[in-house]
């Protein structure tokens, strides 16, 4: 199984801050097929692997970086080309800078950032000498992300102007979604927040490969995970589910159709 190159403005890595690694490996493990390994001296950090990839990273939550030590949350990384300046038009383009410089395993430089509407997601400048990662698509590895906003026509600005993707308005029989591309190449998804308050907070979900999203959906229960959204046919895409862990991060399942 070959790795994976990460371009500019495509999504290079996962992290879960979680209270109790211990029972999130356990469960992500047993879910996904995933095998930890200790990143730190001081075991407060895990690598996951998949196959002999790695995967994501599980690590505590840190007060440093505006996190509630006491929940749990997926946080993504986005590749960019230069730090300096993806940093400066966060700003411009009415986003903030949290974190101006965070230490991350495997990136040269990294900041954590919120865009416009709130939504966190972290930018790196990746270490060429990142171990190999699994391939997207393969079971158990991160196949997907979205963000789900409360303002998606300034978001689809804010990521255009910061990154360079192109928001596409795609049909999937009869139902709409837009897709973020870099070079045509679909790298994220974009999903506008409506219903009655209280509307959720804007947030960009991780979404992982699984052979089976009902048998997924009910490995999970019986781990002590939730289900927020049973499994469901999402047209000329596959079928998905969205799913929290014992510690309430929130996380999505895909099972990919075949391409036949």
């Amino acid at each position: 199984m070959s790795s994976v190159l990460h371009a500019s403005g495509t999504f290079c890595w996962r992290e879960l801050a979680t209270p109790d690694l211990v029972k999130a490996g356990a469960f992500y493990g047993e879910l996904m097929g995933w095998e930890l390994q200790e990143a730190s001296r001081e075991g407060s950090v895990a690598r996951a692997q998949c196959c002999g990839r790695q995967v994501a990273t599980l690590r505590p939550p840190r007060a440093d970086l505006g996190e509630n030590v006491g929940a749990a949350r997926w946080l993504s990384y986005i590749s960019v080309e230069s730090m300096e300046e993806s940093i400066e038009r966060v700003t411009l383009l009415g986003g903030e800078v949290l974190i101006p410089s965070i230490q991350m395993p495997g990136c040269r430089e990294a900041a954590l950032i919120a865009d416009p509407s709130g939504a966190r997601v972290a930018l790196c400048r990746s270490s060429p000498d990142r171990e190999p990662r699994l391939v997207e698509g393969a079971p158990g590895s991160c196949c997907w992300t979205e963000l789900a906003t409360r303002d998606a026509q300034r978001a689809a600005v804010f990521y255009a102007q910061l990154l360079g993707w192109k928001a596409r308005v795609v049909m999937h029989d009869s139902s709409p979604a837009t897709l973020f591309l870099v070079k045509d190449t679909p790298v994220a998804g974009l999903l506008q927040l409506n219903g009655e308050p209280p509307i959720p907070p804007s947030n960009w979900m991780v979404c992982f490969e699984v052979e089976s999203a009902d048998d997924t959906v009910e490995q999970a229960r019986r781990l002590g995970g939730g289900v927020s959204t049973e499994s469901t046919d999402i047209p000329g895409v596959g079928r998905s589910a969205d799913l929290t862990d014992p510690q309430g991060a929130p996380f999505s399942i895909l099972e990919s159709m075949d391409e036949d």
